[in-house]
């Protein structure tokens, strides 16, 4: 057993300096929206790395010291979601008041440098989870940006929030998509091409996009022909739950794509129909995937909720029978980490689905 210390969760950080965009001053705060929290940093915790056999280490998180980074996190995380209820009724036609406070709450993280702040410790291996908490949450914020809230923003605010979102979104890239080494093409690769992606639509930035594309097509290019993903193959009684992690990002890439009037699905477009298959097949059959996988698989964090089920919700109207169960129906989920409600943006034309 060897034990990795991440000695310092800089929320939503990056190696950068770079200053919050500078814009005109925000006008007065509308009334009864309050100041969301902006963190520059959190205390991190430890994970335990348990050699489960062959090909099969992974992480297993210390509770007690997961438990106090979540203590710290909890604040952040209530306003993200607090922030993202209110995205999801402007986008139900429902946005009262609500619309305005969400796009102050984007200038007030702007203004704050949120997402930009370096990270206290030197040392980049410590840093590897503040790197995707920055991901996970740049993906939602801009994601819900770029569908709901951008349409709601004047220029001058948009002025204010695109520098943000596009330099937040370039150091997303710099570190999952750009950064060198052989551990890239798994889940976090994916998550962050699609981070990436969300603040390139939502900003414009063809760079980003650009980048974007970059991990889908790896992403599309690593389902082998039984339709698994190989490094997600290793993770033992968690390979399912990682296969259905690593589809959901691949498909919301394509859907912004959509966005754009591009269509990623054109790419190759025999190979992410057999990874929808494998993972459909095996959260509706324990017994088969116990098969494929070669152990049984978990069931624990595949939850109607969950991100690694998110997939689902564009894939349904392909496979009513197989995959309709497994989406949520609106209103039951507002995934913190994909932009809020996108069961109930599908159902009001935000997203086309397949």
């Amino acid at each position: 057993m060897r034990r990795l210390l991440i000695a310092s969760l800089c929320l939503l950080a990056a190696c950068s300096s770079a200053p919050a965009p500078e814009a005109t001053q925000p006008p007065a705060r509308p009334a009864g929206c309050k100041t969301p929290q902006v963190f520059a940093s959190v205390p991190g915790y430890t994970p335990i790395y348990a050699d489960r056999g062959p090909g099969g280490a992974y992480s297993e998180v210390d509770p007690a010291a997961y438990a106090a980074m979540k203590q710290r996190m909890e604040a952040f995380w209530n306003d993200l979601n607090a922030w993202l209820a209110m995205s999801n009724a402007v986008a139900a036609g429902k946005p009262g008041t609500q619309s305005a406070c969400a796009i102050r709450w984007l200038e007030d993280w702007a203004a704050g440098a949120h997402m930009l702040s370096p990270p206290k410790d030197a040392d980049v291996a410590a840093q590897y989870q503040s790197r995707y908490e920055m991901k996970w949450a740049l993906q939602g914020i801009a994601t819900a940006y770029a569908l709901v809230l951008r349409r709601e923003a004047t220029p001058a605010q948009h002025a204010r929030i695109a520098p943000w979102l596009r330099a937040a979104g370039r150091e997303v890239a710099a570190f999952n998509i750009e950064r060198p080494g052989d551990g890239k093409l798994n889940n976090h690769y994916y998550w962050g091409g699609a981070a990436a992606m969300a603040a390139g639509v939502a900003t414009d930035d063809a760079d980003l996009i650009r980048l974007a594309r970059r991990t889908y097509e790896a992403g599309i290019d690593s389902i082998a022909a039984d339709g698994s993903l190989p490094r997600e193959r290793t993770r033992r009684q968690q390979a399912l739950h990682y296969h259905g992690y690593s589809l959901t990002p691949l498909t919301l890439m394509a859907e912004l794509a959509r966005l754009r009037g591009e269509d990623w699905y054109a790419y190759k477009p025999e190979q992410l129909p057999k990874l929808v298959a494998v993972v459909t097949r095996g959260m509706r059959d324990p017994a088969w995937g116990a098969d494929f996988f070669g152990t049984p698989q978990s069931a624990e964090l595949i939850k109607t909720c969950s991100d690694n089920r998110a997939w689902s919700i564009f894939w349904r109207k392909r496979d009513p029978d197989g995959i309709g169960p497994l989406a949520p129906p609106p209103g039951e989920c507002s995934y913190r980490s994909l932009g809020g409600d996108l069961a109930m943006l599908m159902q009001r034309g935000y997203f086309r689905g397949r």
